[in-house]
């Protein structure tokens, strides 16, 4: 296995584990506040990577700044989308719908002159089948995906992440992955606590809260979503973008799953076995 493939996995874990616990997060806070926490909680290996590698790239001009803040923004976005998807639920639906955002990154790509070869094109879409099979709850026979108002709000989530993967790889320039996990997380921080301030909801007490309740799936949530971010985007600079290593992190509902099976002893129907088995020759199929 390549350095690029072993690294994206670790997104898979992390992102599966965070999904898996941010559903039971999500009620106990309003969806801008479980973002907040995620974010300040996922500022402390933000930090320590930062000091343990150190910061040395710099903003180069006004406009690289501005799509920086920008990527930070979107990111924003696109995690409360996935709060409030996750609090309508079905969890299984929001996730794996949320999960699509490397085919919006991909056809981003497309658009404007990149290149790939059919490998990540179709690994890309057989992850997502896959994915779409393994969150499925086909226990009436009908698989009602579209129908949920869950869905509609993670196809959101999914388009802001798409988004802010595509622009990664044009304002990354002159920083290490390090540098650009720090500089998103902390935009992400910012825009969530001004987003609440202006909905006048207070940023503190919503701290404060999190801190006397021992709400234990919020940090769980906010080291899984930065632990996974931040791996991603090491993969990416390892990598020749953002696009494999962000094809291969979709594939986080697999662990959800297996997450929920083991602890929460939930049983794998028949299309969700075969979403399993898809995943994995995506994979395969992304790594030949």
């Amino acid at each position: 296995m390549s350095n690029v493939l072993l690294l994206s996995l670790v997104p898979v874990l992390t992102w599966g584990l965070s999904d898996y616990v941010m559903g039971r997060a999500s009620k106990e806070y309003s969806p801008l506040g479980a973002i907040l926490l995620i974010n300040l909680i996922g500022l402390l290996p933000a930090i320590l990577l930062a000091l343990y590698y150190g910061i040395a790239g710099i903003v180069e001009s006004p406009i690289q700044a501005f799509l920086l803040l920008s990527v930070g923004a979107i990111h924003t976005l696109a995690y409360f989308y996935l709060a409030k998807a996750l609090a309508l639920g079905p969890i299984s639906v929001a996730a794996a719908t949320a999960n699509s955002y490397p085919l919006v990154t991909l056809l981003l790509s497309l658009a404007f002159g990149a290149t790939f070869s059919w490998k990540i094109g179709a690994g890309a879409l057989v992850v997502f089948i896959g994915g779409a099979l393994l969150s499925s709850d086909s226990s009436s026979g009908k698989i009602k995906f579209f129908k949920v108002k869950a869905f509609r709000t993670a196809a959101l989530a999914a388009l802001g992440w798409g988004l802010a993967f595509f622009l990664y790889d044009r304002v990354a320039i002159n920083f290490s992955w390090v540098e650009f996990n720090l500089i998103i997380v902390l935009a992400m921080t910012l825009f969530s606590a001004l987003a609440m301030w202006q909905r006048k909801e207070s940023p503190l007490q919503t701290a404060i809260s999190c801190i006397e309740k021992s709400s234990w799936p919020i940090w769980v949530a906010g080291l899984g979503q930065s632990i996974g971010l931040a791996v991603l985007f090491m993969a990416s600079e390892q990598g020749e973008g953002t696009v494999l290593p962000a094809i291969i992190a979709s594939a986080s509902p697999l662990a959800t799953s297996l997450f929920a099976v083991t602890i929460d002893k939930e049983k794998l129907r028949p299309a969700n076995i075969a979403g399993v088995v898809i995943i994995v020759i995506g994979i395969m199929l992304l790594n030949a």
